[in-house]
């Protein structure tokens, strides 16, 4: 965990770049960390390592700024949660190299589109499903970038590449 030292908002979405007092290291949010106050953040050790090598510390003090990640060069990918059927529908956008706003799903192949509400686990869900046994995703990051993953089957556990990332 981590203590930063400016007062921004945590979302449970996006990728930040991590200042330490030595170093700094790019990092995708998956999600809100309940027990954590305010101020902090839960990382992965990867994470803390390339920021603090002392694991033993606990909290160390960092700043943090959104940023996209040029180091990300494949697609995106939609991944459904366990569970996931043509009635019941939740989902992640994995791999993004921008801040996920918005995901939406179409049955109609994109006439009309359904918007997945965001849990605090970072998954977009949609309690009564889509359903259809396919769909087409629409996802929106933060500045407005939108990728259309076609033909995404409803399933459990399964994960969907895109066609391309946010461009």
């Amino acid at each position: 965990m981590y203590k930063q030292k400016k007062k921004n908002e945590r979302k449970s979405n996006g990728r930040r770049k991590l200042e330490s007092t030595t170093n700094e290291t790019c990092v995708q949010i998956v999600d809100k960390c309940p027990e954590c106050a305010p101020s902090h953040l839960d990382l992965f050790q990867n994470a803390w390592s390339a920021l603090e090598p002392d694991t033993s510390k606990g909290i160390i003090d960092t700043t943090y700024e959104f940023v996209s990640c040029p180091h990300i060069t494949g697609p995106l990918t939609i991944h459904l949660k366990s569970g996931v059927s043509q009635y019941w529908f939740s989902a992640q956008v994995v791999n993004a190299n921008r801040r996920t706003s918005k995901l939406e799903v179409s049955v109609d192949g994109g006439k009309t589109w359904q918007a997945g509400k965001r849990t605090d686990y970072n998954f977009f869900e949609i309690p009564s499903g889509v359903g259809a046994e396919k769909a087409w995703v629409r996802v929106t990051s933060g500045d407005g970038k939108r990728v259309v993953v076609r033909d995404v089957k409803m399933g459990s556990d399964l994960s969907v590449e895109g066609p391309s990332n946010y461009q």
